[in-house]
């Protein structure tokens, strides 16, 4: 069986070979420009995914607050080891 030449006319070249026949100085049409489209369902899914997450962080944040008041009102921060803590990463804070 022999296998005979395809019909093509215009075989697909390369693509290093395609741009290369491009006149030089010429760029591609807009047209012809990659686009990234994002959907109007995407955007909301993102929007929702980000409120989510800053509310966590935000009812994260009033679990600390809670248990530091907590901490406060029973005296947790006037032990000597605890002031002593405190006083060392404050330092570390400053730098000095």
């Amino acid at each position: 069986m022999e296998i005979g030449p395809l019909s093509n006319q215009n075989p697909i070249q390369p693509r290093g070979e395609r741009e290369s026949l491009r006149p030089v100085g010429e760029t591609a049409s807009p047209a012809a420009a990659d686009r990234v489209e994002i959907s109007e369902d995407a955007r909301a899914r993102l929007a929702e995914m980000a409120d989510a997450r800053l509310e966590a962080e935000q009812q994260a944040r009033r679990e600390k607050l809670t248990m530091i008041r907590e901490r406060m009102e029973t005296g947790f921060y006037d032990r000597p080891e605890v002031k002593e803590k405190i006083a060392d990463r404050l330092i570390d804070d400053l730098d000095i």
